[in-house]
């Protein structure tokens, strides 16, 4: 039998937070300024395992929401799928996300390609520690399904912004981005936040799609007043149609999560 070092003994009960063979051994050299012998580790591993320290499961897909989609709302973290769509309004999507992070939720983030010219993954990422996807099929063909998954993972989805092209996919029941995937994949409640150019917004297709949205029991903000950043600076002129301020949001999204810890199961 081999002799266990008592230094790599602790590294190893240490670092064994979810993780490959492979990621340990890694952290284990990069700590400990030299390589282990891949046995070694694997001695240790058996032996914290027949004592109970470790336990092994089996490793979740990339992008798959970890916590059970089905435990009751009251006993744990309220989860906050938030949709981006492709407009300027989702630069400010980071300070949503810290805000409901700050609040104690658990934040997903999904964006269409377009809503990435306006904000990068990294700060999203950063902030829920999760990926961001933006496309609807994964890189393996054994991975989950994003919008699938996401939708049974999501309390509420919130789609911020929410664009007319959005809206009208939602509308049509049409899911070829995964932000609209999930929306219509959900059977949770669905916050629609629309933000768009005032002409635009008072369009008749796009009343027509709201009032549509309405009707299939999706929940919609009020657009707040704001400015056409299309217009050049000395243009700008203040203009119906902007996103609600943050806090706002939030507090929409807080009074949906109560509404759905007191609803009876």
């Amino acid at each position: 039998m081999l002799h266990i070092n008592d230094s790599l003994a602790t590294k190893v009960a240490e670092l064994c937070t979810p993780c490959t063979l492979e990621e340990l051994t890694e952290t284990i050299a990069a700590r400990a300024g030299s390589r282990q012998r891949l046995s070694v580790v694997e001695e240790v591993l058996a032996l914290l395992r027949a004592a109970g320290v470790v336990v092994e499961v089996p490793r979740a897909p990339p992008g798959a929401p970890s916590v059970a989609a089905d435990a009751p709302l009251a006993t744990r973290q309220a989860r906050v799928l938030l949709a981006l769509g492709g407009g300027i309004a989702a630069a400010f999507s980071p300070l949503l996300v810290e805000l409901l992070v700050g609040r104690g939720h658990g934040v997903r983030a999904v964006a269409t390609p377009s809503a990435l010219r306006f904000v990068r993954r990294l700060p999203l990422e950063a902030l829920t520690h999760a990926p961001v996807p933006s496309k609807l099929w994964p890189s393996s063909p054994t991975d989950v399904v994003p919008h699938l998954a996401l939708a049974r993972w999501a309390d509420v989805t919130v789609l911020y912004p929410a664009t007319a092209t959005t809206l009208s996919r939602i509308a049509r029941g049409d899911c070829s981005t995964l932000v609209s995937a999930a929306a219509i994949s959900t059977r949770g409640p669905v916050i629609l936040v629309p933000t768009m150019n005032e002409a635009m917004l008072h369009a008749p297709s796009v009343q027509r799609n709201l009032e549509q949205l309405r009707g299939d029991g999706f929940l919609i903000m009020h657009p707040s007043i704001g400015y056409e950043v299309a217009e050049a600076p000395e243009r700008r002129a203040p203009a119906f149609g902007a996103a609600p301020p943050l806090q706002y949001v939030v507090d929409v999204i807080e009074s949906v999560l109560r509404g759905l810890t007191l609803s009876p199961a």
